[in-house]
């Protein structure tokens, strides 16, 4: 009998980590997301979240060691590669423009994460900046929802 309960446990535990990479938990809009923006990586696992501050989120982390996180709407928020380049269809074009201007040749976005009033972009070189979608440069006093610094600093 001990054996029969074993077994049924391994096979429940088995058909768990199988719904964890089943991309039918995410959102519609995620599921198009990832179709459009990474057709070829291979779902590792899928995390639903809820704390108890924050609403329901979703992870999905790749078997290439890449990550994106979406909102419980399907809205990507933060997307990271480690080491390999963000794909540019998720990058806005302005921010494509923005980096291919100030960045030395072969740097590449390896992170990206929505933020308030724009977006947080980390390069393969280490350097990071703080852009709106247009590709023009926030500080983090402006990214907080301020305007400008007293005595005309940025």
């Amino acid at each position: 009998m001990k054996k029969y309960f074993l077994i049924l446990a391994c096979l429940s535990l088995a058909t768990g980590l199988q719904a964890r990479n089943n991309i039918k938990i995410l959102p519609a809009k995620a599921q198009t997301f990832l179709a459009e923006v990474f057709p070829t990586h291979e779902i590792r696992y899928i995390e639903a979240e809820r704390d108890i501050d924050d609403p329901l989120t979703y992870e999905v982390h790749f078997k290439d060691g890449s990550e994106v996180e979406f909102d419980k709407n399907g809205r990507w928020y933060k997307i990271d590669c480690g080491r390999t380049p963000v794909p540019l269809k998720a990058v806005p074009q302005g921010i494509q423009d923005y980096i291919a201007k100030v960045a030395p040749e072969g740097t590449f976005i390896t992170e990206i994460e929505r933020t308030r009033g724009g977006y947080e972009v980390e390069l393969n070189n280490g350097r990071d900046y703080r852009l709106t979608e247009e590709g023009k440069s926030l500080s983090a006093y402006r990214m907080m929802g301020g305007g400008p610094r007293p005595g005309g600093g940025r």
